[in-house]
């Protein structure tokens, strides 16, 4: 009997070991990743904010061009995990929660206010948080220390190239002449060089392409000084016909938002009306307009599960 205990001492004993050492190597490796302070620059306007790293996940809020974010997870590769900004709001079970702290070892900090919002974060025993309203059972708080939410790889930049991702080989792609049926999965609409040798493709003069506008919707439109022409952008929403010479991309949750105007060949986009689609290309902004113009290099409509 003697040696049996021992032998089972032996056991929880190495077993508590081997768990101790899960632990603190899984924390070393929280504690790197927030260490490290990496940022991401929002590279498009209006990208969403989601509580998962998922295309349908919860929006909790919008990015706008050149917003600032602290990396939290840097190993999805479709998705980066980010330290939310202040003023997003989260929820919490107001029953854990005794005087503005937390009342429980862990407390599940949630994206909406019941049981079926997912977890976004935790909050700890003694915590103070700061209440901004409070719904039945739930108290709406400000982001805690240990919130994340997610935004798409593709709508964000690492300053000095910080990505842990290897980049995918770009390859020469065919244009397509005529308009596509919508169930095609990429449709490329700016045309490559027709040589085999390298040549510069002619960027769009922001001056005549807001001159042939005006011209079109009798309205005088100039460049925005105070803006940065001709950036890569990225955009999703529903597209519809907003002038003889405009498309426009509407917000698939709140159906009255524009998001950006649309600048392409008219026949191609016709086919697209009302659908879903990710477009991307150069963006540009006019004194005249309230949105910018998104000029289209490829599009890509959106399933309904996405």
């Amino acid at each position: 009997m003697k040696s049996g205990r021992v032998r089972l001492d032996f056991k929880k004993g190495l077993s508590m070991k081997i768990n101790i050492a899960l632990l603190l190597a899984l924390g070393w490796g929280c504690s790197v990743v927030a260490q490290t302070n990496l940022q991401v620059i929002v590279s498009g306007d209006r990208v969403s904010l989601r509580a998962a790293p998922e295309a349908n996940a919860v929006v909790m809020g919008r990015l706008m061009m050149g917003d600032k974010l602290v990396v939290k997870d840097n190993l999805n590769p479709n998705w980066v995990g980010v330290t939310p900004p202040a003023g997003i709001d989260f929820w919490v079970n107001r029953d854990f929660v005794s005087n503005r702290l937390v009342s429980v070892g862990i407390l599940n900090v949630r994206s909406g206010p019941s049981v079926s919002h997912s977890v976004v974060g935790t909050a700890q025993k003694g915590d103070l948080l700061s209440v901004r309203g409070e719904v039945d059972s739930w108290l709406k708080v400000a982001p805690t220390s240990n919130t994340m939410l997610w935004v798409s790889r593709q709508y964000v930049e690492f300053p000095h190239q910080a990505v842990p991702v290897k980049p995918v080989e770009k390859v020469a792609e065919k244009v397509v002449e005529k308009a596509v049926e919508p169930s095609a999965a990429v449709i490329v609409i700016t045309e490559p060089p027709a040589t085999n040798t390298p040549a510069k493709v002619k960027e769009p003069n922001v001056e005549e392409m807001l001159t042939s506008i005006s011209l079109l919707n009798e309205r005088k439109l100039t460049p925005d000084p105070k803006k940065a022409q001709g950036v890569q952008g990225g955009y999703t929403g529903i597209l519809q016909q907003e002038s003889r010479s405009l498309y426009k991309l509407m917000d698939p949750h709140f159906k009255d938002v524009t998001i950006c105007y649309v600048r392409g060949n008219m026949t191609q986009l016709k086919t697209f009306e009302g659908t879903k689609l990710e477009l991307t290309g150069k963006v540009y902004w006019s004194e005249g307009l309230k949105w910018p113009i998104l000029v289209p290099a490829k599009l890509r409509p959106i399933s309904k599960g996405e």
